[in-house]
């Protein structure tokens, strides 16, 4: 094992550089962070979501018997085209079979039972150009 040793040196002067030396660093440092204010540094975000699903269902739809659902039907496919989003952002257009949302009492059984197997995949891209930081 190894054992501390503790030596105390009683010097006013070599304690006093010690302390101006530890000051001017500490100074160095705030009038750097004041003087630059890199810490405020703003830059937008760039960033992108990727999507997959795993997974294969089978329903039965009165008048249409059983009905297998694939990837196709339920991820959809990139049409290639920009849509707005909102003001500000734009985002790509995917066309894709989609539950009604104006229902008020949603079918039971569900119609999709088998989608809690489903394996959902999601890839999240972030990108700082400024600062140079992909993640």
């Amino acid at each position: 094992y190894e054992t501390n040793k503790l030596v105390r040196i009683n010097s006013v002067r070599l304690g006093s550089l010690k302390w101006t030396v530890n000051v001017v660093i500490l100074m160095f440092i705030c009038i750097m962070m004041l003087w630059n204010k890199n810490y405020q540094e703003f830059d937008p975000v760039v960033s992108s979501t990727t999507t997959k699903v795993k997974g294969v269902a089978l329903t039965r739809l009165p008048g249409l018997g059983d009905v297998v659902w694939d990837v196709v039907d339920y991820s959809g496919v990139q049409t290639g085209t920009c849509v707005k989003f909102d003001t500000r952002r734009k985002t790509c257009e995917v066309s894709a079979w989609c539950p009604v949302e104006t229902r008020s009492k949603p079918p039971r059984p569900a119609l999709l039972a088998a989608a809690e197997n489903f394996t959902v995949l999601i890839k999240n891209n972030i990108r700082f150009p400024a600062f140079n930081y992909v993640k």
